[in-house]
């Protein structure tokens, strides 16, 4: 098991990573202690397979399990008022603590629900997908979707305890692994100057998949850490493939999960980076190569339609489009880019 601890926001946030963690008896009760009422936010499938480990690493039954339903369609207003109105009617209080367990729209909608219950209440997360793990149940942004942008309305508030145990992801499909493995491959290109040396293009598997949680892990939460809110734009490195692959996730409509959705973005930022003339053109080739490795669902999604969306992304300042694009591997920048190389980049990807 690896134990690492930050501070972000005057707030500590412990992070554990270990296969077998989440059943270990007691282990999430002293993370949360003096908690007066617990609630655990999840959805079916992850009680089903999840809950009675939950339970153990809680050392007691919680107050209230407030099912959610499954992926993107957890992450908005309706779905957050049910849970606050729950919390009220469970006599929660300031001096109560939320559990999320479940991916990354679990986390994200648990997560905004405690920022904002009674002006703030704590929170832990035992995410069990990989793109949670290593992603959406670290480092505190937690929010859900308005009117077809993707978390517009939402705060930062951080966990004080994250749970990583990559045991859970045994029960993934491949599809699942290759949508977080998207993820990885981001924080890849974003850290390894020899990429992809230490980084496999294919998912990792047993010791091979725990020492990528872990790494994953410190590198976004050092980030995180130094720019909590993105002011600096230290941690608005994290985004990079988002502003493309928030685009192509919303004009999907469900038929991309957000990893795929970013390993999409990715071959864009790549390629837009090297039409922007920061990647030399052999560079740019071949890490297009490794990533149009990975198997990809490729919807029939329309230029404008992407345009539109990415048009409403948060990353914009002053009206204009940011992305994070590449000098080379383990070198990103943070830059507008124009707008007829953007066409061209969607041109060429749709």
């Amino acid at each position: 098991m690896k134990a690492m601890s930050w501070r972000v926001g005057g707030r500590r946030t412990r992070t554990l990573v270990g296969r077998g963690l989440l059943g270990r008896p007691g282990l999430l009760a002293r993370m949360l202690p003096g908690a007066d009422r617990v609630a655990v936010v999840t959805d079916a499938r992850c009680r089903r397979l999840f809950l009675p480990r939950l339970l153990r690493s809680l050392g007691r039954a919680p107050d209230l399990v407030h099912l959610l339903p499954r992926g993107e369609r957890a992450k908005c207003g309706a779905e957050l008022e049910r849970l606050h109105r729950a919390l009220l009617a469970g006599g929660f209080s300031r001096d109560s603590a939320l559990v999320a367990l479940g991916g990354g729209a679990v986390s994200d909608l648990c997560g905004f629900a405690a920022a904002t219950f009674m002006r703030g209440v704590r929170w832990a997360c035992a995410p069990t997908t990989l793109l949670a793990q290593i992603d959406a149940g670290l480092g505190g942004k937690t929010g859900v979707d308005l009117a077809g942008v993707k978390n517009a309305v939402g705060a930062f508030h951080q966990p004080e305890a994250v749970l990583c145990d990559p045991e859970l992801l045994e029960s993934l499909g491949p599809r699942e692994l290759r949508a977080g493995h998207g993820e990885l491959l981001k924080y890849a290109l974003l850290f390894e100057r020899r990429f992809p040396a230490t980084s496999a293009v294919r998912p990792p598997r047993g010791a091979a998949l725990e020492r990528a949680v872990e790494r994953c892990v410190r590198w976004k939460m050092s980030v995180v850490a130094q720019d909590e809110r993105e002011t600096r734009s230290r941690r608005e490195v994290l985004n990079l493939g988002h502003t493309f692959g928030h685009g192509f996730e919303a004009a999907a409509r469900g038929a991309l999960r957000h990893g795929e959705a970013v390993l999409l973005g990715l071959r864009a930022a790549v390629r837009l980076s090297e039409l922007e003339g920061l990647l030399p053109a052999p560079e740019a080739r071949r890490l297009r190569g490794l990533l149009a490795a990975l198997p990809c669902p490729r919807p029939r999604l329309r230029a404008a339609e992407v345009l539109r969306h990415m048009g409403a992304d948060k990353k914009r300042r002053g009206g204009r489009l940011r992305f994070v694009l590449l000098r080379g591997p383990g070198r990103p920048v943070v830059a507008g880019a124009r707008a007829a190389n953007v066409a061209r980049v969607l041109k060429e990807i749709l």
